[in-house]
């Protein structure tokens, strides 16, 4: 998973845009704002709401009526890669700026992609606060928790059954890589650190995680690897 910030990496000063060009998409220095919300919140404190109309993917929209998200950069899907959009901008006075090319746009955007590299599964956003539980993190606001962990099954769909056929005999309750299923959604073990789908704020620090690293071959068994951090917003 990996989360940019609003204006991309014109305002954060990091790499991310570099990181995820060979995927497939392009991080551009935009961010979405609700010309309505704007005028009655605080910057900081604006948000804006997409429905399931912008979600194209069926099995990221299960369950999930209304998310809501802060300000955040948008996605440029390259022609040819394996690339498709989780969610779009609602456009029209929802508007996208570019902070470096000075310009604003009606148009819907993705503001929220995943994708395939190779036997790895990828999701990108373009801002972290919709999963967020602080001040200005939005995670328990409308259906963002169940999409949460819709994506994160979906990314981890591959190394479960993967490790179910690699594991013959008694069911076990956890996988050599600390990957657990649970009622509340997937739990993963990652060194001494518990990360749940419900309450991923360990996740939404703008890191790139590299959801592979949780593969049975890359961790032996009984020591759980941490995701390796490739980026990091300063």
């Amino acid at each position: 998973m990996g989360f940019a910030y609003r204006f991309g990496d014109s305002f954060t000063q990091s790499n991310l845009g570099q990181l995820v060009a060979p995927l497939g998409c392009l991080l551009n220095d935009d961010a979405i704002v609700d010309l309505h919300r704007i005028q009655h919140h605080y910057p900081l404190e604006c948000y804006f709401e997409t429905d399931r109309d912008m979600m194209p993917l069926t099995w990221a929209a299960a369950g999930v009526n209304v998310l809501r998200w802060r300000s955040m950069a948008t996605f440029t899907i390259l022609p040819g890669s394996h690339i498709r959009p989780l969610v779009l901008s609602p456009g029209g006075a929802c508007i996208s700026y570019n902070r470096t090319h000075r310009y604003v746009s009606f148009q819907s955007h993705p503001v929220a992609v995943a994708g395939t590299y190779g036997a790895g599964r990828f999701a990108l956003f373009g801002g972290p606060h919709a999963f967020e539980t602080g001040q200005l993190g939005l995670l328990a606001e409308t259906s963002n928790a169940r999409f949460l962990e819709n994506v994160v099954r979906w990314l981890c769909r591959m190394v479960l059954r993967n490790w179910t056929r690699q594991s013959p005999g008694p069911a076990r309750t956890t996988s050599p890589c600390g990957i657990k299923p649970n009622n509340a959604g997937m739990t993963l073990h990652t060194s001494n650190q518990l990360v749940t789908a419900r309450k991923p704020s360990l996740w939404s620090n703008g890191s790139f995680w590299k959801v592979t690293s949780f593969a049975p071959s890359a961790c032996p068994s009984g020591n759980p690897e941490p995701p390796q951090i490739l980026s990091k917003k300063t």
